[in-house]
């Protein structure tokens, strides 16, 4: 699968940075700055650190860290002095109170005025993302008659490429504004959640429509390539629920939780491997310590699986389970449409002037198994549609 999004953003690599970053990560990088610095002077040989009236000090890590915050924040009060590559510390920590300061006051004045702006956004996101569903399921519903068997008036190709046209264009504007504006993260979780599901629904109806016994090979072709699109769309979307944390300090708690939790899937799990073909007695002590670990395993999973829950993976689960399904049955199955197929690659003349590998070569062109290739060239002679005259 590609990248979900090639066009370019729409503001700047830092400006995407700074807009992500939090108040907690603001204060949590200046505590960084401070300490790292304080440890620095603490540590580092005299002649390089500090020096008072002139002469080089030892300090101790309050008088460390005092100097940092004095020069951090640019008072520079004058009693304390940096010496040596202590200058050059020095002047990291006060561009970093510069820039750490200069963003922070940005992010407290612009707050209301972005919070207003993120309101209009929403309702319009949301706006838009409910007339989608609701025209989709305006056009779902038409195919669910054709299907039920109340055909009348309903053009089964035309509805579904109109609907085919309708899913490309909502995705459109889905995966460009979960890309470029966070969509996916700002209080559209009930419209995404309705979408989702309508999709779900499509997708299920397309399926039911090509296992119809129906000669129309272009409908029976869109509405398959429709069911499979459907769940390519449905994974890529998944990649941005997956990136929703909003700040890099919960980004980074995410990461280390993920780590931690799957290191010890990986040791329970080998664990439980060595013991697992070895011969216990029942009510052993062994064979208890090995149905605890089987436990611990299935509460850790269980416990991932509600940490990366939600909507978007159960829909997207269940429609790559219904594309998985619907593979397999168009690669085994014979329909209608595949028989004209089959019909259109067969060469004219008798079945003695044939290619040997005439199987393989239909097969290869269809995405079918040679079996299936062959069963249709049978049902084909039956019907007295093949040999070709």
């Amino acid at each position: 699968m590609s990248e979900p999004h090639g066009k370019g953003v729409l503001t700047s690599r830092g400006g995407r940075i700074m807009e992500r970053a939090s108040y907690i990560d603001l204060f949590f990088a200046t505590g960084c700055v401070l300490l790292l610095g304080s440890f620095y002077y603490l540590w580092i040989p005299m002649g390089h650190g500090l020096a008072s009236n002139g002469k080089a000090i030892s300090p101790d890590f309050i008088e460390a860290l005092y100097f940092c915050i004095v020069t951090f924040t640019t008072l520079g009060y004058g009693d304390l002095s940096p010496i040596g590559t202590g200058r050059l510390v020095a002047t990291l920590i006060v561009m970093s109170g510069l820039a750490l300061a200069a963003l922070l006051i940005g992010k407290f004045a612009s707050e209301r005025q972005q919070s207003t702006l993120l309101l209009l956004y929403t309702s319009d996101a949301q706006r838009r993302l409910e007339s989608f569903t609701d025209q989709i399921e305006g056009q779902r519903t038409q195919l669910e008659y054709w299907v039920s068997g109340s055909r009348n008036g309903v053009r089964l190709h035309d509805t579904l490429q109109s609907l085919e046209n309708l899913i490309e264009a909502t995705f459109s504007y889905v995966i460009f504004n979960a890309n470029q504006a966070r969509l996916v993260e700002f209080g559209n979780a009930s419209a995404l959640k309705s979408l989702y599901r309508e999709l779900a629904d499509v997708q299920a109806t397309c399926a039911s429509i090509h296992k119809c016994a129906i000669y129309d090979v272009a409908a029976s072709d869109c509405a398959l390539d429709l069911a499979l699109r459907l769940s390519g769309l449905m994974n890529v979307m998944r990649r941005f629920h997956r990136k929703m944390p909003g700040s890099y300090a919960s980004m980074a708690i995410g990461k280390i939780r993920n780590a931690l939790l799957h290191s010890c899937l990986r040791c329970l799990a080998r664990m439980y491997a060595l013991g697992k073909h070895r011969r216990t007695l029942e009510g052993s002590r062994k064979l208890m310590f090995k149905k605890k670990i089987r436990k611990m395993i299935l509460n850790l999973e269980s416990f991932v699986a509600e940490v990366d829950a939600g909507v978007h993976v159960e829909v997207c689960r269940k429609m790559n389970l219904v594309a998985s399904d619907l593979n397999y049955w168009v690669q085994r199955t014979v329909t209608p449409a595949m028989l004209s197929k089959v019909l259109k690659l067969v060469p004219p003349g008798q079945p003695m002037g044939w290619p040997k590998d005439l199987n393989a070569q239909i097969g290869e062109k269809l995405q079918i198994t040679n079996a299936l290739a062959r069963r249709c060239i049978k049902i084909l002679r039956q019907q007295n549609r093949l040999p070709k005259t």
